[in-house]
């Protein structure tokens, strides 16, 4: 029986620099069982497709390939991607990133085969520059078995990515939309993917690294980090809590997401003169409790960036 274990989702948009690197990180994986790489391309302005093209005549009965007419944004190229994924399991990439453990996969569906109670299972990614430089490590753990990051411990700021993670695909159920993925934002779907999963069980986070995060702000790229500054982000953020929240219906309780990035947003507003903005884009759209505990936050958001910025001195 040629069943499809794993799920690989490659979003693609202007990532000619890095694509080759991103495909064979997959293609190196020693893997016991069968896997499909369903590369989603947002219609690229450089050679993306050309790149993918290679690899499609090379290997044409592993690659599906999504070529899109016209750019429909991250979130939602990675939802019609999902909604077309055979696999057991889904493992997500992006075109700009690379897997560096070529067992990376083998270990990540025999932890799920080994306890199924998890919904997924996802492991310490590394931040490097485009020098190659190490610039973090993420999430840091304590414990190393690994750590569990459950809904709760969540809600309080534990994060994980959720691009690393192999998660049971949760697309086959017909019975659920999970369109709130690209509905809650164009470009930015970590957050509300992790959301979604935590919702149905626990993610267990290994004690080891096994990909890049290429992570990079630079004048002329197409990544997120590149074409926004700190406000835009902020108000994009803010933005996707509110939705994410509004999705579960009071379920849980999103109160703490708020305050740290409304805070820092509050002061990257004042500092660019900018309150009217910060009034009328983010303040007038939270919910009433998260409006009345923003003043009482201030002054501790304040103290943890004082405090943050003279470590640094």
């Amino acid at each position: 029986m040629n069943e499809i274990i794993v799920s690989v989702i490659l979003l693609v948009y202007n990532h000619e620099k890095y694509l080759k690197q991103a495909i064979d990180s997959i293609l190196m994986q020693e893997v016991d069982f069968n896997y499909e790489i369903i590369i989603a391309e947002d219609k690229s302005t450089d050679s993306s497709r050309g790149i993918i093209d290679e690899y499609v005549n090379k290997y044409p009965d592993l690659f599906v390939v999504l070529y899109r007419n016209e750019n429909i944004g991250a979130t939602k190229n990675s939802y019609e991607a999902c909604l077309l994924a055979r696999g057991k399991y889904i493992a997500n990439l992006e075109g700009d990133d690379y897997w560096t453990d070529k067992k990376k996969l083998k270990k990540m569906v025999e932890f799920l085969e080994k306890d199924t109670s998890y919904i997924g299972v996802s492991h310490i990614i590394e931040g490097r520059d485009l020098e190659n430089r190490v610039l973090f490590k993420s999430p840091i753990l304590v414990n190393t078995n690994g750590e569990d990051i459950k809904i709760e411990n969540f809600l309080k700021g534990k994060r994980f990515s959720a691009v690393a993670t192999v998660f049971k695909n949760i697309f086959k159920d017909e019975t659920n939309d999970y369109s709130i993925i690209h509905k809650a934002n164009r470009n930015v779907g970590d957050y509300t993917l992790a959301a979604l999963l935590l919702d149905k069980g626990n993610i267990r986070i290994l004690n080891e690294t096994m990909s890049v995060y290429r992570s990079r702000s630079i004048k002329g790229e197409s990544n997120y980090n590149s074409i926004n500054n700190s406000m835009q982000k902020a108000k994009s953020h803010i933005s996707l809590i509110k939705n994410v929240d509004k999705y579960f219906n009071g379920k849980y309780d999103f109160t703490g997401e708020y305050l740290k990035p409304i805070t820092t947003a509050f002061y990257s507003f004042l500092k660019n003169n900018q309150l009217s903005d910060f009034y009328t884009s983010i303040y007038k759209i939270l919910p009433m409790k998260v409006k009345l505990l923003f003043f009482a936050y201030m002054p501790y958001g304040v103290s943890k960036m004082i405090i943050s910025k003279a470590k640094k001195c």
